[in-house]
């Protein structure tokens, strides 16, 4: 990410998190989302920073990820004060890459089981939890917290956030878009039930949300 910018801008949940430094000093992690957010930058202000894997969030930062749900937090606070200082440094350079990952975080690897439930859950045939659950060899209840725990998201917002990404990326492929035809292609029970999402998690009517894209 290296984004200039000089209004609001608002920003949807992704399932993912991000480790962000600023022009202006700053250097950041923000954790998952469950909500819309809406952020004003200072005009001219650099943003630089790096995506953080779902299922590699706590492996990443060494506590369970639901303590970073929805948060913002200064990389001082997460990390040593080298480690921080090194990170900020190679992210602002622009030299951040999987070598110097490693070098960094030596000992983190993802839950396989995570990262294969997210990658299920996120899929356009996304399996029912228990059945997820089923096939990974461990019950829904242990999946759920499982999840929860690795990636600081409930299976179900990780399947919602992700259904709405891909009706938002289908609506841009399209010159002309018909909002019931978006919702049901996208596997909403009906428009209604897309209008709810798009609400819950942009603020903004599915015709606002597509015409925004």
């Amino acid at each position: 990410m290296n984004r200039i910018g000089d209004e609001a801008s608002r920003i949807l949940p992704d399932n993912q998190s991000d480790l962000i430094v600023s022009s202006t000093g700053r250097a950041w992690l923000v954790g998952p989302a469950t909500g819309v957010e809406v952020t004003e930058l200072t005009p001219g202000t650099t943003l630089r920073g790096v995506r953080i894997g779902t299922a590699w969030l706590r492996p990443i930062v060494g506590v369970e990820a639901t303590e970073l749900t929805d948060r913002h937090l200064a990389f001082d606070e997460l990390f040593s004060a080298r480690l921080a200082r090194r990170l900020a440094d190679a992210l602002w350079a622009g030299r951040f890459d999987d070598e110097l990952a490693r070098l960094l975080w030596p000992r983190a690897e993802a839950d396989g089981r995570v990262a294969y439930a997210v990658r299920a859950l996120a899929s356009s045939g996304a399996p029912a939890v228990g059945v997820l659950a089923e096939s990974i060899g461990v019950s829904a209840r242990h999946l759920r917290r499982l999840v929860e725990r690795e990636t600081g998201l409930p299976p179900k917002l990780i399947h919602q956030v992700a259904r709405l990404r891909r009706t938002i990326d289908h609506a841009a492929s399209g010159t002309h878009v018909d909002i019931a035809q978006l919702a049901v292609a996208a596997g909403y029970s009906d428009q209604a039930h897309f209008a709810r999402e798009a609400r819950r998690f942009s603020g903004l009517t599915p015709t606002a949300l597509v015409g925004r894209r």
